[in-house]
């Protein structure tokens, strides 16, 4: 039974790598054949693609030159407005956080001076305590001397 299942392995572990070789070596042909073809592709869509770039930047060009120094102007002018936008929409947006993180500030500090205030009328309790269990023990004296004398 071990012999068979060792031939069995055998067997299968072979043709796996004939089939794994046959295939590999199938790709290596489909990739070459498709390399080849594809370098005089690239070549010619480069140089198509090459001379409508060469066309389009000499029409951009062109319409810049065409274009009176007043449309220039108008032009900046815009782009100027629309920078200074942004800038003054960041600006507020700055302005709004700061003004949260002030609101925040002034809470922490209110907090803080509400619980120095609460430590103060604590320190002041524990001294009346003390005071008032010192009245207390005098008093307690006060009545022993009394039944005494």
């Amino acid at each position: 039974m071990k012999n068979i299942n060792r031939k069995t392995r055998v067997f299968l572990g072979v043709a796996t790598a004939i089939s794994l070789a046959s295939a590999v070596a199938g790709m290596i042909k489909v990739r070459s054949k498709y390399k080849k073809q594809d370098r005089f592709c690239e070549f010619e869509e480069n140089a198509i693609e090459t001379e409508d770039d060469i066309r389009f930047w000499e029409e951009e060009y062109l319409k810049e030159e065409e274009k009176s120094e007043e449309e220039k102007q108008q032009e900046f002018r815009e782009l100027s407005v629309t920078v200074l936008d942004a800038l003054f929409k960041e600006v507020l947006f700055i302005s709004e956080k700061v003004k949260s993180v002030e609101e925040e500030v002034k809470k922490q500090s209110e907090y803080k001076e509400l619980l120095e205030e609460l430590e103060r009328g604590k320190d002041e309790i524990i001294s009346l305590w003390e005071h008032l269990e010192a009245l207390s023990n005098m008093r307690e004296e006060h009545i022993i001397e009394k039944d005494r004398g």
